[in-house]
């Protein structure tokens, strides 16, 4: 079993995962050699790995020692080369943590604060400042978010309803649209390769496959429950 969240690589060989059992280190799971790698060593706890968008680098957050609710991005090779490199500065009070990587100039966060603060909703541009723009930001959680293939439309789960939903909304201007794809809850949604199913699992820890267009205007078809998963839906935190 892979231990904590876990993202499958671009080419679907492997998988980036947090093993909070073995001192909180990101780890990489080759699927076809079946060897597990240690990627990261550093005492202060790793979370949340992400894949570049040609698989040669990940990115996750750390927190720094004796600041649990504090972390920032890093950046380090999928092969280990050489050591990570931190992304974005500490914030005091922040945690800063990545959630997808579209293109090689661009990537999703989730950031929080101290306290009651939610998660929300940030992009971050590679080049230049790499400063922070705020994508969605209110007093509603939402998380969890993940691109379409094309770039389009962002996934993410929010608490808006009073319990987390699968919700779609335009990308990068989020006043193009919104659209709530799962019917009982949801969370943890994932695209489809190509962009024409929408993945998530519901509150009662079933896969749900939900198809849709995303090469013209949104359009959310027929959802089929495919199987009853061993665990209950992840948590958006």
């Amino acid at each position: 079993t892979v231990p904590g969240p876990f993202r499958l690589s671009p080419d679907g060989t492997k998988i980036a995962f947090s093993d909070s059992t073995g001192g909180g280190d990101i780890w990489t799971y080759d699927l076809q050699r079946n060897i597990r790698t240690r990627l990261t060593t550093d005492p202060a706890p790793d979370h949340h790995p992400v894949w570049s968008p040609d698989g040669t680098q990940i990115a996750f957050d750390r927190h720094p020692p004796g600041k649990p609710n504090e972390a920032t991005v890093f950046v380090k090779p999928a092969n280990g080369a050489i050591p990570e490199q931190q992304l974005l500065p500490y914030e005091d009070g922040a945690d800063i943590s990545p959630r997808d990587w579209y293109t090689p100039g661009e990537m999703v966060l989730a950031r929080t604060g101290f306290g009651d603060a939610p998660w929300n909703i940030w992009r971050v541009l590679l080049t230049g400042d790499k400063k922070l723009q705020p994508y969605r930001q209110g007093k509603f959680l939402e998380n969890e978010a993940v691109l379409s293939p094309n770039g389009r439309w962002l996934a993410f789960a929010s608490n808006e309803s009073g319990r987390d939903e699968i919700i779609v909304q335009t990308w990068p201007d989020p006043a193009g649209g919104r659209w709530q794809v799962s019917a009982e809850g949801g969370a943890a949604p994932r695209w489809r390769k190509d962009g024409r199913e929408l993945f998530y699992v519901d509150l009662r820890g079933q896969l749900i496959a939900v198809s849709v267009v995303t090469d013209g205007p949104f359009t959310i078809q027929k959802a089929t429950t495919l199987f009853q998963t061993p665990f209950g839906p992840p948590a958006t935190t």
